[in-house]
């Protein structure tokens, strides 16, 4: 009765080792504590059912599908990324657990002893080999968090070199049961050998991973340099604007002057209120950063033409924490994001209010805040670790589109901090930047 109690707290034991492997290396947006104790019920009865019927035909490998399932249905991690960590699961947890048989079968050779008893021998085995597989995947796990999504094709080809070595380890395993007391250095070799294997797979996978990584990161580089360029597009475009309308108004001068001069007083004033009406539609933003004035203007005009209001609350900008065009770019790389997120959205019927798309600024006391809101679709926003991941396939990399990494890289150059939340279908940015140097003052 004890031993079967013992061996039904272990089983549970590894049960809970199986729910904290997949709780803290998969993505979860919501609350799963139902699920999880149902997990950690079924597993523990799956493996105790043999101390109740020792003949009763199962299948160990079958219960990994409970892990499979809970992951599949409740976590947004990426289903082949899932079907990846799981087969690590499983090949870890049965190399572990049968490498530990020849090494107790070869201590009594190599130290010339002999165990007071079968059962002490097996609980010391039981022990260790927990303990290890407990250590091991806390491993594996800390691995996992340092690992982003590489493509698909580097998932097969890894899910496909751990199939290969479950099939092996399956078929020495059934040869370790008839031959085991003939050979027991040779199968602890190849043991080790296949363990081996899945480390280095695993760590290869982590390289592949980072170099994913950083290619994520130069295409941010890169998106970023395009966004200079289309800002300094649009502030070219704006001059030329300006320019014209500035020639134009030369025009309109003289003809009220003329008017005025011939007493046409009410024509006159008829055409005052035709240009009145044919620019009150256009809101003049001052910051106080020429600069900022014109991103702004430019950029709202291109709401404008897609039928998004834009909401700005206005804030002096004499200094800013940072340089004027890393500003911009951080500004017009929110405002990209924004606009990209909101044609995002599935519109259903012709009733529905005109997006907007909020922008404000403020400081308190050393600290500067930037805050940009939009609506979005959140079916299209995923959050990996603490990062979102925003696009129409989950897997493609960038934080609700590739211009965020480049304000997470203007901000965290600057010692300040970005924070990205989506509640109530409404994506909120908030950008924090520190007044590192209050001598220089960027206009």
């Amino acid at each position: 009765m004890i031993w079967m109690t013992f061996e039904i707290l272990i089983n549970f034991f590894q049960a809970y080792i199986v729910l904290h492997y997949i709780k803290n290396s998969f993505i979860y947006s919501r609350e799963t504590t139902l699920a999880d104790i149902t997990l950690l019920t079924s597993f523990t009865l799956y493996f105790s059912i043999y101390l109740f019927f020792p003949t009763f035909p199962l299948s160990q490998q079958l219960v990994f599908l409970l892990p499979l399932l809970h992951a599949l249905l409740l976590s947004s991690e990426p289903k082949i990324s899932i079907l990846f960590w799981i087969l690590v699961l499983v090949l870890t947890m049965n190399l572990v657990s049968v490498l530990t048989y020849p090494i107790f079968d070869l201590l009594p050779i190599i130290f010339d002893f002999i165990f007071s008893s079968f059962h002490f021998e097996r609980f010391l085995c039981i022990i260790v080999t927990n303990l290890t597989l407990f250590l091991i995947l806390e491993l594996i796990v800390r691995l996992k968090k340092n690992c982003t999504f590489p493509k698909s094709s580097s998932y097969v080809v890894f899910i496909l070199t751990l199939s290969i070595i479950y099939i092996i380890e399956e078929s020495i395993y059934d040869l370790y049961l008839a031959f085991s007391n003939e050979a027991v250095l040779s199968f602890f070799t190849i043991y080790v050998g296949l363990l081996g294997c899945i480390t280095l797979s695993v760590f290869l996978f982590h390289t592949v991973s980072s170099d994913s990584e950083k290619e994520s990161r130069y295409q941010a580089e890169i998106s970023l340099l395009n966004h200079s360029k289309q800002h300094q597009q649009e502030l070219a475009q704006m001059y030329e604007e300006l320019t014209e309308r500035q020639h134009d108004y030369k025009h309109h001068l003289q003809v009220l002057q003329e008017l005025v001069d011939g007493k046409g007083h009410s024509t006159a004033q008829d055409y005052l209120q035709c240009l009145i009406s044919e620019n009150e539609h256009e809101k003049i933003i001052v910051t106080g950063s020429p600069s900022v004035d014109a991103l702004l203007t430019a950029k709202q005009k291109i709401m404008m033409d897609a039928g998004i209001q834009f909401e700005y609350t206005p804030y002096p900008l004499a200094s800013l924490p940072i340089s004027t065009l890393d500003f911009c770019s951080i500004i017009g790389n929110l405002l990209d994001n924004a606009i990209e997120g909101i044609r995002r959205i599935s519109l259903k019927g012709n009733d529905m209010e005109p997006p907007t798309i909020h922008l404000s600024f403020s400081r308190s006391w050393d600290m500067f805040y930037i805050y940009c809101e939009n609506p979005c679709d959140p079916e299209t926003v995923v959050k990996h670790k603490d990062l979102f991941v925003s696009s129409k396939s989950k897997t493609e990399p960038g934080l609700h589109g590739l211009g965020l990494h480049s304000i997470d890289a203007i901000a965290s150059k600057a010692q300040g901090r970005t924070e990205y939340s989506v509640q109530n279908k409404v994506f909120y940015a908030k950008v924090v930047l520190p007044y590192l140097n209050q001598g220089r003052l960027y206009s």
